[in-house]
Order: structure tokens, then C-alpha cells, then sequence
């Protein structure tokens, strides 16, 4: 395949509108543009006749992972069934775009993509873009907005990937672990998902499945030596150990981070984190978990482009990032993806959308929550494990990158590490049991430190869940109360949300995870409003 590589730093420039942003480089190809954010590294290709983009998050592995992709990837991708073929070589975490001679663009994007990508129609051309311009359109969709709410009625999918609707009138979503075709006058014309678990592949037995996983981490390792030093979070469990032990091997130095709570349940937790700490040689700093639960209130918000539900726990995401960026640290390790890979059955599908609570909703928006239900469930394709949409919700991290210069990397969302665990899941279902992390405990026996090896398991986090609505009852409240008006308008029963929070903090409820789905899924929508300067009706035009 001839290709031609250019690194840009360079802003293109023509005659197609550009976003109201400093942190966008566009680049333009006839009536196409692809508007990239700072945080999201690019490179470009010519292939044959047909351009092709290709975007990661991690800035010093980019190039190695597009020579691995380019060398994999038969031919010039020309349909979108070459390029679902191809994109089984592509990194889960990045994305590709293509452009083709006729006008059309086909896109790839991996299904723990870590950075968002959004696109429009408009005059004859494509617009794709790693950023929705909320700021400049000021055009919210209410439909779209209550679709971010019931995405928490889908196990694992905290990002709207089952539904093509953003917050943002025109503008409409790539799917993760899909690959689109888009052409300027008709816009989607078709979609596949990218099933890892097709084609077959060969059959492994045990030890060269053990092989494999240590291969696939001694790649992660080798992948990230470019960096001197990297925080990891030393939980430990399994997944962060083994991501600090590939570190290690590669002479990084490290700088572990532990988030303590004064429970009876974690009694055990302190003692096997400082016994991995010696092990590795590393220092730790224990950071107050009690000052760190979901919810609790942040002196810093980012501007997310959609409401996510991960931003309950921003303070101790932020709280580790400026650790980091004080020790001049910009690489975060983490464990990130192990427990869907090895713990969980990869071959299982994704529970189907269930019901949320009616009383939360007007009549109006209850309906818009069923019919957004209704277009989840109609994409089956999109709840197999196996297009590894569910592995990990990472919109904080293009937030934190931007602001603070850090990234978070795990060794459980590279490919390697995937088809482990598609490999695993059926050798148990060939033993039929469930063996869980069982093999990873046989594949690195000499290196995990005997603290970890013989940990009791899990500790539980109902106890957690339970204090930190008791702590932070009225903050979530606040939250919800300060854009009463716009919830209100888009048909949220502000009433009802803070009825449960109050009973959540005083642990009348105590199923979680099932009592306060709609709780988190307001909150998130909640401080998005607030973010964008929403807090009364009139701060923007509505669409519907």
C-alpha cells in the first residue's frame, strides 16, 4: 500500500465555516473538513486516492499504532465493508477517517474510543468533528438531551452509542465500534459494527493463551516507555498492578496514588496496597476517600460536549490529575477494562434496555425516554461485549488532558489484551465455568505480589454508595434545583429527583445502581446545563 505521512501541527484553512474554538485545527479535503480538538492527536495518509486521518488520544504511541493498522489493513479501504474488515486491526481507543474520491466519508471508530466524534450535513458538505459546538449553535434538542437520561437504562452503556441523537439540533453521533459511510447529500447511508468476536479465530489452549496475555502486556509496557514517569492508581487489585508491573519493567518510574476509606470493609485494603507499593519499589500517596465520594462538590467543572454520567465522580478524577501534574507527571495508569475482560463472559450480550422510574417524567418525556429505549434496543448488534462498546466510559479524560496535561492508560483497552479476553471466554465456555481472573493469576504468578495473588476478592461498595448520598444529599439537590427551569421545560420532575435523593440519604432506598439510576442520569444533565451557562430557559434556542 503506497502511503504518503504528514505530522500536523499546521492549521488548514478554506472556505467551509470553522467551530468558534482555539482548541481546533481543521483540515479540509474539497467539501469535506474534519475539525480535531488539541488534546486529540491526527495523523494524515495518502493512500492511493483516498486520504485517511488517523486519531488517538496518545500523542507518542499514534505512530506506532497507525503503521500496525496500515500494515494490517488489506488494500485501500473503498466500502464500509473493507473498512469493518480493517478495523478489526484498529486500536479500540482511536478512530479513522476516510475520504473517497466520490464525495463520501467512511469512518471507523473503535468501541472504547476515548475521545468523542460527531458529524453534519450542511450546503454539500461533511462535517466531522472530535467536538459538538454547543457554544456557537446554542440549538439544544430536548429529545436529544432526555435520550442522555435514558442511557443509564443500558448496562455499561453511560454513552449514548446505542442512539445517533446529540444534545445538539443537526448534529448526530459516530457510533463506537462501528464503521459509518456518510455522503454530503444523504447523510448515513449505512452502518456495521466492529464484532471482535468475528472472524473466528484459531482455538487456544491455556499456556498459549497465558503466553498471549503476557506478550499483550509486555506490549502495553513497551508502547508507553516513551514516558520517564507515570502516576498509577494503586488500588490493589489485579488490573492496576499488572498495569504498574508492565510500567516497571520498562525501567518507568512510578508514583502510586491510593484512595483510602476508614471502613470496616476496607479493612484489608491498606495493607495490601502498601505491600504492592514495596513490591514495585514505588512511593504512595493515600488520598482521603471520605473528601473524595461521587458527587461531592468541585471547584472545577469541564464543558463536556453531551451530560455524563461519570462526572459524579469528578472530583476524585480531578484530584488525581492535579496529583500528577504537580509531580510533573502526564501519564496516569490504570486497570481500567480488566473486570469486562476476564471477569465477565466476553460472549454475553449487553443486558437490553429496561425501564427507569415513570414518575420522574412529564407525560411527554416519558414518552421521548420509551421511544429512546425502544431505538436502544433496536440496535442488538451494539449490545455484544465483543464490540467492546461497554469497556469504558472515558469522556472525562479528554477534559483532564486539555486542562491538566494528563492521560489515563490502560493495558485492558488495547487490542492484544482484547482478543485475550475473547480467548478466555471460550475457553471457559468450552470447560463450562467461569473461572473469572483465574488466568491472569497463572499468566503472571512470578510478578504479582503476594498481597494481591492472595486477596479475598472485591470489597463491597454498598456501604460507600450509602454514605456518600448521606454526605452529599443536598449538593445533589442543589445541582438539580439550580436548572429547576430547564428540567423542568425538557419534562424532568424536579420534585420527584430530590424526593429520592432525600430518601437515598437516608438510606430508605438501598438498591444501588437500580434506586438512583435516574438520580445520576439528572445529575449529569443537571451540571451539563449549568456548564453551558443553561440555567434558565431562555440562555438558548430549543429545537423541539
Amino acid at each position: 500500500m503506497s502511503q504518503q505521512r504528514q505530522t500536523f501541527g499546521l492549521h488548514a484553512t478554506g472556505t467551509l465555516p470553522s467551530l468558534v474554538s482555539p482548541n481546533i485545527t481543521s483540515f479540509e479535503e474539497g467539501p469535506f473538513r474534519l475539525d480535531v480538538r488539541t488534546a486529540v492527536t491526527v495523523r494524515r495518509v495518502a493512500v492511493r486516492e483516498q486520504t485517511l486521518f488517523y486519531l488517538s488520544l496518545f500523542d507518542d504511541e499514534i505512530d506506532a499504532r497507525l503503521d500496525e493498522f496500515l500494515a494490517n489493513a488489506l488494500g485501500a479501504p473503498h466500502t464500509e465493508r473493507d473498512l469493518a474488515a480493517a478495523a478489526l486491526w484498529l486500536e479500540p481507543t482511536d478512530a479513522v477517517v476516510i475520504t473517497c474520491t466520490d464525495g463520501e466519508v467512511l469512518v471507523a471508530r473503535g468501541g472504547a474510543c476515548t475521545f468523542p466524534l460527531y458529524w453534519t450535513t450542511a450546503a454539500g458538505s461533511i462535517v466531522v468533528s472530535t467536538m459538538l459546538p454547543v457554544d456557537s449553535e446554542r440549538r439544544l434538542s430536548r429529545e436529544g438531551l432526555i435520550a442522555c437520561v435514558a442511557v443509564v437504562s443500558v448496562t455499561y452503556q453511560n454513552e449514548l452509542n446505542l442512539s445517533l441523537r446529540t444534545p445538539l439540533s443537526r448534529w448526530f453521533r459516530y457510533r463506537r465500534g462501528a464503521v459509518s459511510r456518510l455522503s454530503p447529500s444523504a447523510g448515513l447511508l449505512s452502518e456495521r459494527p466492529v464484532d471482535h468476536a468475528e472472524p473466528e479465530q484459531s482455538e487456544l489452549d491455556r499456556d498459549q493463551l497465558i503466553e498471549n496475555i503476557r506478550s499483550a502486556l509486555h506490549k502495553f509496557g513497551a508502547r508507553i516507555q516513551g514516558r520517564d514517569r507515570a502516576l498509577v492508581e494503586l488500588s490493589g487489585g489485579f488490573d492496576s498492578t499488572l498495569a504498574a508491573i508492565a510500567a516497571h519493567k520498562q525501567g518507568i518510574e512510578l508514583l502510586g496514588v491510593s484512595v483510602h476509606f476508614p471502613y470496616y470493609e476496607f479493612r484489608f485494603e491498606e495493607n495490601i496496597q502498601q505491600a504492592t507499593a514495596e513490591s514495585l519499589a514505588l512511593s504512595r500517596t493515600r488520598l482521603d476517600g471520605t473528601t473524595l465520594f461521587a458527587y461531592s462538590p468541585s471547584d472545577w467543572w469541564p464543558r463536556l460536549d453531551e451530560p455524563a454520567t461519570c462526572v459524579i465522580a469528578l472530583t476524585r478524577d480531578l484530584a488525581i490529575a492535579r496529583l500528577a501534574s504537580s509531580a510533573g507527571v502526564d501519564r496516569v495508569l490504570v486497570g481500567q477494562g480488566g473486570d469486562q475482560l476476564f471477569s465477565e463472559d466476553m460472549l454475553e450480550l449487553v443486558r437490553a434496555p429496561i425501564q427507569l422510574a415513570r414518575g420522574a417524567f412529564s407525560n411527554a418525556a416519558w414518552q421521548q425516554i420509551e421511544n429512546a429505549r425502544a431505538v436502544m434496543a433496536s440496535a442488538p448488534a451494539f449490545l455484544n461485549r465483543t464490540t467492546l462498546t461497554y469497556l469504558h466510559d472515558a469522556r472525562l479524560d479528554v477534559a483532564l488532558k486539555e486542562a491538566f496535561g494528563t492521560s489515563t492508560r490502560s493495558p485492558f483497552t488495547d487490542l492484544a489484551m482484547v482478543r485475550c479476553g475473547i480467548a478466555w471466554a471460550r475457553i471457559s465456555a468450552r470447560l463450562a465455568v467461569r473461572q473469572k481472573k483465574k488466568i491472569l493469576m497463572e499468566a503472571f504468578a512470578a510478578e504479582l505480589p503476594a498481597a494481591v495473588a492472595g486477596r479475598r476478592g472485591k470489597v463491597s461498595w454498598d456501604g460507600v454508595c450509602a454514605r456518600m448520598y448521606a454526605q452529599n444529599g443536598e449538593a445533589i439537590a442543589y445541582e438539580i434545583e439550580r436548572v429547576r427551569d430547564p428540567l423542568v421545560h425538557m419534562g424532568v420532575d424536579v420534585r420527584w429527583l430530590t424526593r429520592r435523593v432525600a430518601q437515598l440519604a437516608r438510606w430508605e432506598r438501598t438498591t444501588f445502581g437500580e434506586d438512583d439510576r435516574e438520580v445520576f442520569a439528572v445529575y449529569a444533565l443537571a451540571t451539563w446545563l449549568h456548564s453551558w451557562g443553561v440555567d434558565r430557559v431562555s440562555d438558548c434556542d430549543w429545537s423541539d
